[in-house]
This record gives structure tokens, C-alpha cells and sequence, in this order.
């Protein structure tokens, strides 16, 4: 193969007059310079390319910080709105058969407590009086509530005063299957829907569901697309320093899981149930007044619904800012740091 010089390449004529010879080494520097400032400007290059990805890994996470805050604003105004309906949680019985670590109804730390029925009926009369009959919703839950011994009573009862109410119970499943045929009754001829939880403990959910479905009973699972059950902890501050407002505009149960106890409507399940806490741990976050409304001493529905959508005193001491999720579902050791 021939070799050529840079004499031999470049035209000594250039232009019509003649050039002075190129020098060898001076070329080489020359080049060896440009090829360092090619690498600099391709190192440049690259850095800002790093960086404007950078930048819009940025861009992309603000905008998702946004829109949850976004989010979170709609549901906070949202949960200031006073309801058009009635929506009931009633505890049945305070304890459980499960104890799922740091449960927000506090079932881990209740002794067996079970409702009274009328009690019960006197409350659910005076809300039907209020309510007329404004259709809403009203759940069963506890504790759980299938452990209580009359539980088919309050199902004819509450359908009784509310019969275009939807109705229905939640249970975490483990005594369904050995629920007498005159329960399963029951909830067909009242009209009761059985939603619960798919928990990792051995028990049978599909033939809970076939039984459901045998029994022409509506029926769903909560976590029907959630592969494992997970728990989360709402973290309390014991000495009640946070913001009341901020606490209900982020709180997810706030005016949705509202509770019905003693006569009284909390915005929550928590400020009602937290007495158990109270006892356990030696505490003192529980109260009634200014956490709850009177139902024999509100004049209508809208003033209880109008109470229900504002923070109460009891928001100070949840941290709802620091919840954390998808925690491995484990059973309660009663320890106060589930709850702290």
C-alpha cells in the first residue's frame, strides 16, 4: 500500500500561489489539540445531556408532587363540604378475633364489648327522625362483627328504620363459613351486602365467595386485585401538637368514616375508639365533647352534617402527614410503638 506525506495531500497551489510546505510535527500537535478539544466539547456534551435528564426527572416528580398535592386539596375541600347523606359506621363489638397490628379501630387493645340493642334502637330511630328517609349508607364493622351473639337482630332492626339505606357488613371473613343458615337468610331478606378483606392466614375465600353467591347474598372482597394484605400506621403525637385543620384536610377518613357510639357521631373512626388506647397505655386523648355531636340534641340533619365536616380537637394529636404504607400484615403485640 503506498504512503503519502502531507506534501504529497495538500495542494501546494492553493488558490493559484504557493503555500509553504507543511510541517509534520507541527500538523501532529495541531491535531492531537483539535482531538483534545473535540473530547472536552463531547464531555460537555454528554454532562449537559446528564443534565437535562436530570432536569426532567425533576420536572416529572414535581408534577407528581403536584398533582398529589392537587389531590390532596380537591379531597380536603372536598371533606369540608357538608354530605347530602347519611353514611353510619357502628361498632358491634369493640374487640376482634384477629388483631391486626396497630388497627385504627384499636380492636388489639378492647376487651369483649358487644353493642346493646336498644341502644342501638333508640339511636337508629332518632337518625331516621333527622333523616327521614333520606337514602345513605350504613356499615356493621367492629371489632368483628359476626362475633356478636345477635347480630341477625340488628339487621332486621336497621333495615327496619332505614329501607332505602344501603346496608352492609364488613368482616374479616373467618367465621362466615360457619354463620348459621338463618344469618345467610337474613341478609338476603334485608337486603345486607358482606364485603371483607383477603388476609394471609389459612382460610378458604373461595368458598366464602360460592356461599355468597349460592345464597344470592352481594358480595365483595376489599382487595380483590391486592395480592397480599398490607396494614399502615397512623402515627399519634401524645402531646397533641398538630395542626387541627391540616390533619382533617389530609385525613382520608375524615367526614367519609363517619361513627356512630353512645348516641354521639364522630367524622371518625379514631377519635371514638381511641378510649382503648386510653385505658392500655395510660393516655388521655379521648374525649366526647367537641369530638363528637349529640344526635337527641342537634335540631336537624344538616347541623350534624355541617359538625361532620369540620376538624375536630382530637385532629391535634394524628399525624396523619407521616402515615405509613404497605407494611407486612402481622398480628398486634400491643405495644404502644404500633401506635406512635
Amino acid at each position: 500500500m503506498d504512503t503519502f506525506s502531507l506534501a504529497d495531500i495538500i495542494d501546494p497551489n492553493i488558490g493559484g500561489r504557493a503555500e509553504k510546505p507543511v510541517n509534520q510535527t507541527e500538523y501532529t500537535e495541531t491535531l492531537n489539540s483539535l482531538t483534545k478539544s473535540l473530547k472536552v466539547i463531547n464531555d460537555s456534551v454528554n454532562q449537559m445531556r446528564n443534565q437535562i435528564q436530570q432536569m426532567n426527572q425533576l420536572i416529572v416528580q414535581s408534577h407528581n408532587i403536584n398533582s398529589t398535592l392537587i389531590r390532596n386539596l380537591q379531597t380536603g375541600i372536598i371533606r369540608c363540604i357538608p354530605r347530602a347523606d347519611m353514611k353510619i359506621i357502628v361498632g358491634l363489638v369493640e374487640h376482634c378475633n384477629l388483631n391486626c397490628a396497630g388497627c385504627d379501630h384499636f380492636s388489639p387493645l378492647a376487651k369483649p364489648q358487644f353493642a346493646d340493642f336498644e341502644e342501638m334502637e333508640r339511636d337508629f330511630t332518632r337518625l331516621a327522625e333527622l333523616f327521614h328517609d333520606r337514602p345513605g349508607v350504613l356499615s356493621f364493622q367492629g371489632g368483628e362483627p359476626l362475633l356478636h351473639p345477635e347480630i341477625i337482630k340488628f339487621m332486621a332492626m336497621t333495615r327496619q328504620k332505614f329501607p332505602r339505606a344501603r346496608i352492609y357488613i364488613i368482616t374479616n371473613g373467618t367465621k362466615l363459613l360457619s354463620m348459621s343458615d338463618e344469618f345467610w337468610n337474613s341478609c338476603k331478606e334485608n337486603n345486607i351486602e358482606i364485603l371483607t378483606t383477603k388476609y394471609p392466614i389459612n382460610i378458604n375465600y373461595d368458598a366464602i365467595k360460592e356461599k355468597a353467591v349460592q345464597k344470592g347474598i352481594k358480595f365483595e372482597f376489599l382487595n380483590e386485585n391486592q395480592p397480599v394484605k398490607t396494614l399502615y400506621k397512623l402515627p399519634f403525637d401524645l402531646d397533641g401538637h398538630q395542626d387541627e385543620r391540616n390533619s382533617f384536610l389530609l385525613c382520608h377518613r375524615a367526614n367519609v368514616c363517619i361513627y356512630l357510639q353512645n348516641g354521639r357521631v364522630y367524622t371518625c373512626t379514631v377519635a371514638p375508639t381511641a378510649r382503648h388506647f386510653d385505658r392500655a397505655f395510660g393516655t388521655h386523648i379521648f374525649s366526647e365533647e367537641g369530638n363528637s355531636i349529640d344526635i337527641y340534641k342537634a335540631k336537624s340533619a344538616e347541623e350534624i352534617l355541617e359538625f361532620l365536616a369540620k376538624p375536630i380537637p382530637f385532629c391535634r394529636f394524628c399525624k396523619v402527614q407521616n402515615t405509613s404504607y404497605g407494611i407486612p400484615w402481622h398480628q398486634s403485640k400491643k405495644s404502644i410503638e404500633e401506635w406512635t
